[in-house]
């Protein structure tokens, strides 16, 4: 199997999340390969999404400054925000040869389920906000000459995804159809759906 590319590690999430210390990563760490599959890949489709993971997996060498900012402004929160509201019903859940079991510990109360569906909420907002606004930096970031993968080709093999211009999340998120209008560049021609000045 290929290495994997985390965009975030067992540090970052625990300085920018309530997660406490103890909290067993591995939990969170199959959570964070998913949201990278389901939702960045998605969002920048297979060419960029690829490009991406093989800048990670090297070590970001040779430096490239448009995606370090891809991913510290963007990648990096919106894999944070989404793998909390992914991870959350199973923090507290093991699975054992015996049975599904909730851990508790002394001095505490077990959160029922609509605490967790308000905390998984929280969460998604979040990453729905940060995924929006990615779009937007990508689609304008392209127009400026950035991020060429960002539009690349794709044939009919069925394992590509062409980047999605609507909503980060399959589920729900903001309708860009009235506000963001078609743009056809004067330089190039390229016909792109976005939020432009004049």
């Amino acid at each position: 199997m290929a290495n994997v590319a985390y965009y975030i590690s067992e540090n970052y999430i625990k300085e920018n999340t309530e997660l406490q210390d103890n909290t067993d990563i591995k939990k969170v760490k199959r959570v964070i390969r998913n949201v990278q599959l389901m939702f960045v890949q998605k969002l920048l489709g297979t060419a960029l999404y690829n490009d991406m993971n093989s800048y990670i997996v090297s070590g970001r060498s040779p430096v490239n400054s448009d995606y370090d900012t891809l991913m510290e402004t963007y990648l990096q929160p919106l894999v944070l925000e989404y793998s909390m509201y992914k991870a959350l019903p199973f923090l507290n859940w093991s699975l054992t040869n015996k049975a599904i079991v909730r851990k508790e510990a002394d001095n505490t109360i077990s959160s029922e389920v609509s605490d967790i569906k308000f905390l998984q909420a929280q969460y998604k907002d979040s990453g729905d906000f940060i995924g929006q606004r990615c779009i937007e930096f990508l689609m304008q970031s392209y127009i400026d000459g950035k991020y060429p993968l960002y539009s690349a080709s794709y044939n009919s093999n069925l394992d590509d995804i062409q980047p999605s211009k609507e909503s980060p999340y399959f589920y729900g998120g903001i309708y860009l159809a009235d506000s963001f209008p078609t743009y056809i560049s004067p330089e190039n021609g390229i016909k792109i759906r976005g939020k432009f000045d004049g």
